[in-house]
C-alpha cells in the first residue's frame, strides 16, 4: 500500500507540476458535500490510505501531510505511512493557516472547487 500511495503522490505532483502549482488540497468531501462520502468519491483514502470521516491533506512539491481532528489521532498513524505524510490536528494546525506558514507569498495552490463551499473558500485565507 506504501509503494502505492507513494506513486499516487508522484502523479498527483507531476500534475501539480504541469499547471505550476506549489500545492493540492484533497479533502474527505465530495461534489455533494454531504455527511457521508460513496466509496468511488473517496479521495483522501486513495492518496492517502485514511479511512477516517474527517481530514484533509496538502500535496506539496516534495512532501505532503494530513490533517485529523482528535478522534482520529491514533488511526491516521495506523493508515497513513509516516514516510510521506506529516501528521497534524485540524483543529490546532488548521490545514490553510499551516499551508500559509509552510509556503512563500504568492504560491499557487490548487484545489477542487466542486470539494469546497464558497464561505471556505472566502474565510480560507
Amino acid at each position: 500500500m506504501t509503494e502505492q500511495i507513494a506513486e499516487r503522490l508522484a502523479a498527483i505532483r507531476q500534475g501539480m507540476k504541469e499547471d505550476n502549482l506549489d500545492a493540492f488540497i484533497v479533502p474527505r468531501a465530495d461534489e455533494f458535500l454531504g455527511e457521508y462520502v460513496p466509496p468511488q468519491n473517496e479521495r483522501l483514502k486513495w492518496v492517502s490510505g485514511f479511512t477516517g470521516s474527517a481530514g484533509a491533506a496538502i500535496i506539496l512539491k516534495e512532501s505532503a501531510a494530513i490533517f485529523v481532528d482528535g478522534r482520529y489521532t491514533i488511526q491516521v498513524r495506523q493508515q497513513v505511512p509516516a514516510d510521506q505524510f506529516e501528521f497534524h490536528h485540524f483543529i490546532e494546525e488548521p490545514p490553510v493557516k499551516w499551508l500559509s506558514e509552510t509556503l512563500p507569498q504568492a504560491s499557487r495552490v490548487g484545489f477542487d472547487s466542486r470539494m469546497s463551499t464558497f464561505d471556505w473558500y472566502e474565510n480560507a485565507g
